[in-house]
């Protein structure tokens, strides 16, 4: 069952934020606590006035504050292309918090982030939960990997947390010149980051499958927000299966990425 009980409500959009030419940031009015959404869960969206799909899409939540949801949107599809022409004043139905997010950051173990691209998006929720809860900034490290300097989103937002950030771009316009999941294997093998620390993983799908084979070969204690297609998001449509290990989850070889992720145990998923 899902680690919260879902809503469906319809809400204003309180806040519209061009992030990039390929990115925004929207804020939608949600008066409840933010305790009652873990970091990594999800909600369905869909506009109110007919325009975009008919089916609601799912983004994982960015953060909530001050009674604001806000989530980080990359536009690529006719979904995110429907968002993208929202503005402040409209509103939009939304269904969540769904799923099952990542676990509460530890004080005496910190925590390592791999981040891929959007895939930075739920960390927001994550890091300021944990120095809400007494965590030292520096006892967490994001390693945030994306296309090109231009694609890593949000930056400015993760610089102001005061916890270790180290960045990585495929043409090696900033930082480590590689994706994530390497960048993250060269601070392990340089010693700045402790194996026996739990990491926490979320970016496409290529990354993730990537970085799950990664953290088995080396028996890493890593999550993963995984990414698949959602049509229902609430475990009716079946189009969100993932391959997992039978043996933990009562013999069957799939789950659903909506009720029992998104987010995974590595060790769980079944995958080259």
């Amino acid at each position: 069952m899902p680690a919260t009980v879902p809503r469906r409500e319809t809400r204003a959009v309180v806040s519209f934020e061009s992030i990039a030419a390929d990115c925004f940031r929207i804020g939608v009015e949600y008066p409840h606590p933010s305790e009652s959404v873990e970091p990594a869960q999800f909600f369905m969206l869909r506009r109110t006035d007919g325009e975009g799909p008919l089916l609601p899409r799912p983004f994982s939540l960015e953060r909530l504050r001050d009674g604001v949801l806000s989530f980080l949107v990359k536009v690529f599809g006719r979904g995110s292309r429907a968002l993208a022409a929202v503005r402040r004043g409209e509103s939009l139905d939304l269904v969540g918090p769904l799923g099952h997010g990542f676990a509460p950051v530890r004080r005496e173990e910190g925590v390592a982030m791999v981040a891929g691209g959007i895939g930075i998006a739920p960390f927001a929720h994550l890091i300021e939960r944990a120095l809400g809860a007494g965590v030292p900034a520096a006892s967490m490290t994001l390693v945030f990997g994306s296309a090109n300097a231009a694609s890593l989103y949000a930056l400015p937002l993760y610089e102001s947390y005061g916890t270790r950030l180290v960045l990585a771009t495929d043409d090696g316009s900033r930082g480590f010149r590689g994706n994530a999941v390497a960048c993250y294997g060269a601070e392990l093998q340089a010693g700045r980051l402790d194996p026996r620390t739990p990491v926490l993983a979320c970016g496409p799908d290529r990354m993730l499958h990537a970085f799950a084979r990664f953290a088995r070969e080396r028996g890493l204690a890593a999550s993963l927000s995984v990414e698949t297609f959602m049509a229902c998001g609430i475990g009716i449509c079946n189009g969100c299966s993932v391959p997992v290990e039978p043996a933990r989850f009562g013999g069957w070889p799939y789950a659903k990425a909506c009720r029992e992720g998104p987010v995974l145990a590595a060790a769980d998923l079944r995958g080259p």
